[in-house]
């Protein structure tokens, strides 16, 4: 029992410290956030920002170093194409990247580079060992498997390399409508788009430098910035995975409750149901819209149930329909990834009511019409 009460104190520490969101950005980036939401951090957040202070100090001390020691190199390179899994968050995104992830001809942005892409090549094996301790070993929303060497999604990247984020709102909630509007390519202005581009290409160069392979991306929050994607990589392949509209908002509203304390440095609102579908339904309308933006061939859309039901299948109708090689090459590695997740258990989440299945319905009749999705009884 000692025991037991022990972890669940390492735990509660870690989540108290743990930078998350905010753990690559420099000493300057950190004070100019600060300076823009006036300081106002909530007391019970003050480990937080400490920590993510002193990670700050450490990202601009090595992330000048690794930017003399070998900066020419990577900025030299012109990166593969590289294919980007977008969708909105709890539709399948993580999943599917996971199995894309799994063949040995392709590399992906690690949680250790994504979290410090400033100072990845330097602080890798030390930041490792400590962010395997604070990480748990498993997401908080959906007990999937996490480390420092997992796949995971570039947005914390991009923050650390200067571009602006929606995701900023979950730390920053007085301040939640200023950043809300960087969730949809036309919310930035001209400079603030051009320094979005630039973080991607500067990571995407970093990364296929240092792997020598193609990369394959994952971040919902690109679902509404396919314009960006195609000026950064004119050629990008994109996947795009929808979900029935009534397990993503279940799913959603899980997540809302155990991801965002994980990032708060104020409290905020909470989010509504009828805001969160607002969200969503921008997000899916924006995506609609811009998708006649990508080149013929370059785009593949796919259903979580698909997925679901026939993994393999659904990732080789993706390699047919991007035109990828190596599908027969990585299918023994695919394979056996899948063998291994016999015992994960998902979520299960209580039945929406009527009254919101009825409002999903009705704000967002694309995403039902598009799909081909029908209204669930429970």
């Amino acid at each position: 029992m000692a025991e037991g009460r022990n972890q669940k104190s390492g735990g509660a520490l870690g989540r108290a410290l743990n930078p998350g969101l905010l753990s690559g950005i420099t000493f300057p980036h950190w004070c100019s956030l600060l300076w823009e939401n006036r300081f106002r951090i909530n007391l019970r957040y003050l480990p937080r920002a400490l920590s993510i202070t002193l990670s700050s100090v450490a990202n601009s001390a090595t992330g000048t170093w690794e930017e003399w020691r070998h900066g020419k190199k990577w900025r030299a390179v012109e990166p593969w194409a590289p294919v980007f899994v977008i969708g909105l968050a709890r539709s399948g995104t993580t999943h599917l990247h996971n199995l894309l992830c799994t063949h040995p001809g392709l590399a992906y942005p690690s949680m250790i580079e994504c979290r410090y892409p400033l100072s990845f090549l330097t602080l890798g094996g030390t930041v490792g060992a400590l962010m395997k301790s604070l990480l748990g070993g498993r997401r908080a929303q959906d007990n999937v498997a996490i480390g420092p060497g997992t796949p995971a999604e570039d947005e914390s990247a991009l923050i650390a390399l200067g571009a602006r984020s929606s995701l900023l709102a979950s730390s920053f909630a007085r301040s939640g409508e200023h950043y809300e509007r960087y969730r949809y390519s036309d919310g930035f202005d001209k400079e603030e788009a051009r320094a979005w581009i630039e973080a991607l290409r500067t990571f995407c160069g970093k990364l296929a430098w240092w792997h020598q392979k193609p990369l394959v991306f994952k971040n919902p929050a690109h679902t509404a910035k396919i314009p960006f994607l195609l000026a950064a990589f004119p050629e990008a392949k994109i996947v795009f995975i929808h979900r029935h509209p009534h397990d993503v908002v279940r799913s959603r509203q899980h997540a809302a409750s155990t991801v965002a304390p994980l990032r708060r440095l104020q409290h905020g609102r909470p989010l509504t149901v009828d805001r969160l579908i607002g969200l969503v339904g921008d997000s899916i309308r924006h995506y609609l819209r811009d998708r006649e933006l990508v080149p013929r061939g370059n785009l593949v859309e796919v259903a979580y149930e698909d997925l679901s039901s026939d993994p393999v299948g659904t990732v080789e109708r993706i390699y047919r329909g991007l035109e990828l090689p190596g599908f027969e090459q990585g299918k023994p590695a695919l394979e056996a990834y899948l063998a291994g997740l016999g015992c994960y258990r998902k979520n299960r989440h209580a039945e929406l009511p009527e009254s919101v299945r009825d409002s999903l319905l009705k704000k967002c009749p694309e995403w039902f019409n598009e799909s081909g999705y029908t209204q669930k009884n429970p």
